[in-house]
């Protein structure tokens, strides 16, 4: 059996493994494994060898590493050294002898790791690392305050889970309880680290990317994670085109950006509409064709820009999750510069042949442009769509046209551009995505990497159009999609969209919903008697609680009362030796009537009757 005090430091222990986990990608590596073995050392010696390093020792020996520490912190790298910092304060707490107040010190430095984890993680996964922690920590500070009672005394398993289960539900009506706060509490228009940039911290598995390479968007498309998700849309029969990047030289297999003239972005009208991205390391923006402009970033600090071919970025990386609240017309607007003009005509030299051959062929036998258009479709109409090409020698689109006659949307779009450009018809291609998922949980739609696609625009008659060759697929991980993981998504999405990126806007329509001006008298006068009824049940079923006998309670009300007669030193002494103390004393039969109840009732197989009890707590009164 384990006193209360042990059970406070396990509790502890797991609390310092929230931390690991809290600040394992943050920290450097050195002292996350060095926190693991103290971890676990410090453990078994707490529970078996108990030799400990003598505590001056170790607070001078934590001064001098933490110095170097706290001269590397600078805006530029501040979570890594402050991690550090945390990891190596905690690792001294461990090896130290655990008195009652460095155990609160632990769960102090462990609250301070779970902060640095918020600071940085904004997906669902931060909402179970504070439920966890925070029972385990509540949790720990009651049996910390039990043992102040029961000393050395062993706690026995009915006891255990009594107390467990008061740390969760007095850790869920801290939740409950802190949520008018999070609603009337004022917010700030930018998250409060947000001019802190943490770069390369995002894996770069999206479509998102600055250029175009032969071959990668097919590989892109095995990713079956979520990019972003869209919500007041209503795409019903459409499929969606989400604008990313657009391109206008090809080199050696390879669409860029030489045009990269940009300016500051005005809305233009249009339908508004909201985005959550995840994080995507890059600075590009998916917008729904054909974007008139952006309103607004929530959730990361910095510059919206508008580049030539009416795509979006920010001026840093997107390295947190953020709202995006946009505009979009289904009629591309955009005109066209000489210079843009004369880019978008441009083919290499060293084009292949075949490619060269096939222009020719269509313009000699369709003289307009809406003919030569429709020959370019009609031209790759008996290809195959294909992820992944097979290995080959050469040019990559001379065996895709003349070869294999299969690819993946990069193959098409190039070809189609170039085609274009060989016929005088200025061509772009366009990067983004193509699709999306509806979840009818939460009436919004769901864009996985997987729907990473490429096509073409053209500049005909004076207006841009889109040219879409590529055979339809169903990207990977769209088709087996579920209700269960359709669910998943939905809580996930909730957590974004109203937790992480809950905004002023937000906080006014709550708080307009329930102006006390609204609120009719006749409509409170017939709430009123289901409102007291409400209230005086709650009321008594706490009276009703506080005053439930226990042995448990009998036994704290005695040392309460023995403690006011001889002093506090009463409650450092077992039971034995609070009788042995007694004896000659009249208040020793009471004592001992009570005593024997509680430990009968704690440590023997025959409970206590409530008779017992009864009688008990008139020895207590006479006491």
């Amino acid at each position: 059996m384990l006193t209360a005090k042990e059970i406070a430091l396990i509790l502890a222990y797991c609390s310092s493994l929230i931390s690991l986990f809290s600040l394992h990608n943050v920290a450097s590596p050195i002292f996350v494994y060095s926190l693991v073995a103290v971890i676990l050392l410090s453990f078994m010696n707490d529970f078996k060898f108990k030799i400990y390093i003598n505590r001056t020792f170790l607070t001078v020996a934590g001064f001098t590493l933490a110095v170097p520490l706290l001269l590397s912190i600078n805006i530029a790298n501040l979570f890594e050294p402050i991690s550090n910092l945390l990891i190596l304060a905690l690792i001294i707490k461990l090896l130290e002898e655990k008195k009652e107040r460095d155990i609160y010190q632990i769960q102090l430095i462990n609250l301070f790791s779970v902060s640095i984890y918020t600071v940085l993680n904004l997906n669902i996964t931060f909402l179970m690392i504070l439920l966890i922690y925070g029972i385990l920590a509540v949790s720990s500070v009651i049996f910390l305050n039990i043992s102040k009672y029961t000393g050395s005394a062993s706690i026995n398993n009915k006891h255990i889970r009594r107390y467990l289960g008061t740390g969760i539900v007095l850790f869920t009506l801290t939740l409950i309880l802190s949520i008018p706060l999070f609603i009337i509490l004022p917010r700030t228009p930018q998250p409060v680290f947000g001019f802190i940039q943490r770069e390369g911290t995002a894996k770069i598995t999206t479509g998102i990317s600055s250029e175009v390479v032969i071959g990668k968007v097919g590989e892109i498309q095995q990713d079956k994670s979520v990019a972003f998700r869209a919500y007041n849309l209503n795409l019903e029969g459409k499929t969606p085109y989400w604008r990313v990047q657009v391109f206008d030289t090809y080199e050696e297999g390879i669409w860029k950006t030489e045009l990269k003239k940009w300016k500051v972005p005005i809305v233009q009208g249009g339908n508004p509409y909201y985005i959550i991205l995840n994080p995507t390391g890059e600075k590009y923006i998916p917008l729904l064709d054909y974007p008139t402009g952006i309103e607004k970033i929530e959730g990361l600090k910095g510059k919206i820009r508008k580049f030539i071919g009416n795509y979006f970025q920010m001026d840093r990386n997107i390295n947190t999750p953020v709202r995006i609240k946009a505009y979009y017309t289904e009629k591309i607007k955009d005109g066209i510069s000489w210079e843009e003009y004369k880019k978008l005509l441009e083919v290499p030299e060293d084009i292949s042949p075949y490619l060269r051959d096939i222009a020719d062929r269509i313009r000699k036998d369709n003289q307009g442009v809406e003919d030569r258009i429709r020959a370019v479709k009609e031209f790759f109409s008996d290809f195959e769509y294909t992820p992944v090409l097979p290995r080959y020698e050469g040019d990559p689109l001379e065996y895709f046209l003349k070869v294999s006659k299969k690819g993946n949307c990069e193959y098409f779009a190039s070809a189609t551009a170039l085609l274009l450009r060989l016929l005088d018809i200025p061509a772009r291609v366009v990067g983004g995505f193509k699709g999306a998922i509806k979840n009818p949980n939460g009436n919004y739609y769901i864009v996985k990497n997987s729907m990473a696609h490429v096509w073409v625009e053209a500049f005909v008659n004076n207006k841009w159009v889109r040219i879409d060759t590529t055979p339809p697929y169903t990207p990977p991980g769209t088709k087996e999609v579920n209700r269960l993981e359709l669910l998943k998504d939905s809580i996930i999405f909730f957590w974004y969209s109203n937790i992480v990126n809950f905004s002023t806007e937000h906080q006014k329509n709550i708080l307009n919903s329930i102006n006390p001006q609204e609120l009719k008298k006749a409509n409170v006068k017939k709430y009123i008697p289901y409102i007291f009824l409400t209230v005086t049940t709650i009321f008594i079923f706490f009276i009703f609680k506080t005053q439930k006998r226990t042995s448990t309670k009998l036994y704290l009300s005695l040392l309460k009362k023995l403690e006011k007669k001889f002093g506090p030193q009463i409650r450092d002494k077992t039971p034995t030796q609070i009788l042995n103390y007694l004896k000659g004393k009249k208040e020793y039969v009471h004592a001992e009537y009570i005593i024997d109840v509680y430990l009968r009732d704690r440590f023997s197989k025959d409970k206590v009757s409530k008779e017992e009890i009864r009688k008990a707590f008139k020895h207590l009164k006479n006491l």
